[in-house]
């Protein structure tokens, strides 16, 4: 069982991915291979490998310890993801799935702000966030899409509508419901 900041075990961690798998799939579809993705709760680097496979420049950083000698062979970095350490990474863009119910709602504004300072002008952020009711394992921090977005659009990215629209069709799972696609305009 995760504690109390949502940190799994890699033993959860992998028994959780096969629920997500499909969401591999579309992971080179949503993303511009001229730029870096940064996966922000990487588990043991999956979606990282998968990208790297399919010609993406990608780093993944993870919360849970220990993370970098236990990856699946891409470079993850261990980060406390409920500490402001934009700084020192380089912009471009952000993957964050199914990372946000599991940070307490007290440190939640520092996540939103990782993720969106993280994302280059130009650039996409493909995040999910377990909406409220939505069962699973360590979540204590649901929040339903409309919230999301505002915490988003606030810090200056644009929800995609027609293009989440798109993504979410081709799911029947929870990303259904909870996979948003976000622009940062160029200035």
């Amino acid at each position: 069982m995760p504690d109390s900041y949502g940190i799994f075990t890699h033993e959860e961690s992998e028994r959780i991915l096969i629920k997500h798998e499909g969401i591999l799939a579309l992971l080179p579809e949503a993303f511009s291979r001229d730029r870096l993705v940064l996966d922000l709760g990487c588990g043991r680097g999956h979606a990282c490998e998968h990208l790297k496979n399919h010609g993406f420049e990608v780093f993944g950083f993870e919360g849970t310890p220990l993370s970098e000698n236990e990856s699946v062979g891409v470079p993850i970095f261990t980060v406390n993801l409920i500490q402001p350490w934009w700084r020192v990474l380089p912009q471009g863009q952000v993957l964050c799935i199914e990372v946000g119910e599991h940070i307490p709602p007290s440190c939640e504004s520092v996540m939103f702000d990782n993720i969106c300072r993280l994302t280059a002008p130009g650039c996409v952020s493909l995040i999910s966030w377990a909406v409220e009711g939505q069962e699973g394992c360590g979540h204590i921090n649901c929040r339903n899409n409309d919230y999301v977005i505002q915490q988003m659009e606030v810090r200056g990215l644009i929800f995609q509508e027609g293009r989440t629209a798109e993504l979410r069709q081709r799911f029947n799972d929870i990303y259904h419901h909870s996979l948003m696609l976000f622009l940062r305009e160029c200035n």
